[in-house]
């Protein structure tokens, strides 16, 4: 009897691969958008240090998610053979929703914002840290 092996398909191991680099890069942009829109609204110098780390920290984590998902769920969803353009444009409303909408919630109850300030990060997060170098490469 022959041995089989799983190879997973690209979709999975492709971003996985990104992973090493990938995250402290996220992780930087982050902290620029995130530093930007609250200093902007006031309010970064009020919050501590380590809440701002444990944010950044969790919006990477679960950013990394979100587009991965996002990633996988596009090109699990497209026709066979090449990728047609635009797939990856029009999907991007869901991402930016979704990373908007951790981001709302993590400035809501981490950052202990009030609600507008949340909004205000949640919509600037979401649109700025969606993975549009998928779209653009």
């Amino acid at each position: 009897m022959a041995a089989t092996a799983f190879i997973p398909p690209l979709d999975i191991v492709i971003p996985l691969i990104m992973v090493p680099w990938w995250l402290p890069v996220n992780f930087v942009w982050n902290a620029l958008v995130m530093a930007g829109t609250l200093a902007a609204q006031g309010v970064l110098r009020s919050r501590s240090a380590g809440r701002l780390i444990s944010y950044l920290i969790l919006t990477t984590l679960l950013g990394a998610l979100v587009d991965t998902t996002w990633q996988i769920a596009v090109s699990a969803n497209a026709p066979p053979g090449p990728m047609p353009s635009g797939v990856w444009l029009r999907a991007m409303p869901i991402a930016i929703v979704a990373l908007g909408g951790v981001n709302f919630l993590l400035g809501a109850s981490l950052l202990k914002l009030r609600w507008r300030q949340a909004v205000v990060l949640g919509c600037t997060m979401g649109l700025l840290t969606a993975p549009w170098s998928i779209v653009l490469f």
